[in-house]
């Protein structure tokens, strides 16, 4: 190899470093501009200029007009596959069980689970800084990308009438957990990837997983929320295959804004986020996640991170191909919910 080469691959090496580091910086700086946004201590003009300033609104900007470009050349093989989803399910019981409270909302059992995956450290540590919040007016629970370390938001008072506190902050820690594995090796802000509900909706499953295993929790309430989770997953699927079919419906007149699709319906325009495929997609790839944990836990859990990295360096279209796997789906349905009885003729 001449100097000339060593050179340039030095210099590649460092470039790309320092793309990874200023990602780095941003995401972390963002992060604690959306907390003090969502404490009432900073406004929404104060945000938008911090986003401005340090090149945040760009990046998403450019990551979203990429995620939609991406969406609309692979829609129909996303609407093959959610259609294929929906008719899966409709071979199991499912239904929302609603509930107001649970006696034994699996506090304990929560840090015995992250124990059990090696993911306590950042858990405790995330705990021990503050960084799990609730905030009040806001609608919904999420995690806050804010580098190795992540805020998780909670609603105060926590109203999810499906799941209990410690089954959402298993899901979000799933987020902390794959944001804190790419804090140093990012391919992009990470913010609206086809891949970005998978490593989530993978934790709570093997929570609830968990759950039943160690024989200390009610498990008929844990099915419950199970059923609740396959529900709310097939939901969202047929309503993201229902957005795509909105793209080719003119009678619509579908036109897209950021990450939204607005179209008219009864004299009226109403609004759909299409980044909602996410969950879709999480679903089917963590199903297919999950039957591979059952198989040998501790190995895959050893794994886990390398796995966090290998789909995150995946294209969108890598995504679909390794991940649309429905007989795991199957399999992973016929481990968690009750199939529905076939009528005699």
């Amino acid at each position: 190899m001449s100097t000339e080469s060593i050179l340039t691959n030095n210099l590649d090496r460092k470039a790309e470093l320092e793309h990874r580091r200023h990602l780095a910086n941003i995401i972390k700086i963002i992060g604690e501009a959306r907390i003090l946004l969502l404490q009432g201590m900073l406004s929404q003009e104060e945000f938008n200029n911090i986003s401005n300033k340090c090149g945040y609104r760009a990046l998403i900007n450019e990551s979203a007009k990429k995620y939609i470009d991406n969406t609309r050349y692979f829609r129909y093989r996303l609407i093959d596959l959610y259609s294929r989803i929906a008719k899966t399910y409709k071979n199991y019981r499912t239904g929302y069980i609603y509930f107001d409270k649970v006696e034994d909302d699996f506090g304990p059992e929560m840090v015995e689970f992250f124990k059990f995956i090696n993911c306590y450290d950042l858990f405790h540590e995330i705990e021990d800084r503050g960084m799990i919040l609730g905030i009040k007016n806001t609608k919904l629970c999420y995690c806050i990308d804010a580098g190795k370390l992540s805020y998780i938001v909670l609603t105060d008072p926590y109203d999810n009438q499906l799941k209990t506190p410690p089954v959402t902050i298993a899901h979000e820690m799933g987020h902390a957990f794959t944001y804190n594995t790419l804090a140093n090796a990012r391919k992009d802000t990470f913010a609206k990837n086809i891949e970005n509900e998978i490593f989530s909706i993978l934790f709570e499953r093997m929570f609830f997983d968990f759950l039943l295993e160690n024989g200390k929790s009610n498990p008929v309430v844990v099915k419950m929320m199970i059923r609740n989770l396959e529900t709310l997953l097939l939901a969202i699927t047929k309503r993201c295959k229902y957005v795509l079919d909105l793209i080719d419906t003119p009678d619509y007149d579908p036109r897209i804004e950021g990450l939204s699709l607005k179209y008219t319906q009864d004299n009226m325009v109403k609004s759909e986020d299409i980044s909602r495929q996410n969950y879709a997609i999480g679903n089917i790839a963590s199903a297919k996640l999950f039957t591979e944990y059952k198989k040998d836990r501790d190995y895959f859990i050893k794994h886990l991170k390398d796995l966090v990295k290998k789909t995150h360096n995946m294209s969108f279209e890598e995504v679909i191909t390794e991940y649309s796997d429905i007989p795991a789906l199957e399999q992973h349905l016929d481990l968690t919910l009750t199939k529905r009885q076939k009528r005699s003729i």
